[in-house]
């Protein structure tokens, strides 16, 4: 591999640890923030500056990681990826140190 190879692998490797951390730190019922608006079909689901209520934490069949919060729809869910994920509030929970 090259420099720049080297580079790529380690920072994918870097970004799935720090996404895993993050989605092993975020509990259901925590809200979370996003750092860029998400949008499907012209229509913004997600909106940085606010706050979603963590619903589910699935992981699929090949162990993609995933977060399913509230959306600015009623009803709505949107499946998020901790890597979006600008910060999270646990305040409801009790964290362990």
């Amino acid at each position: 591999m090259t420099d720049t190879q080297d580079d790529v692998a380690r920072q994918l490797s870097e970004s799935m640890v720090e996404a895993d951390f993050l989605w092993r730190e975020i509990g259901v019922g925590d809200r979370v923030m996003v750092e860029h608006a998400y949008d499907e079909a012209g229509v913004e689901l997600l909106t940085p500056g606010r706050a979603y209520q963590v619903i589910a934490k699935p992981v699929s069949e090949s162990g993609v990681l995933t977060l399913l919060v509230e959306s600015n729809l009623p009803e709505h869910l949107v499946t998020l990826y901790p890597q979006h994920v600008a910060s999270y509030d646990a305040s409801g929970r009790i964290l362990l140190s």
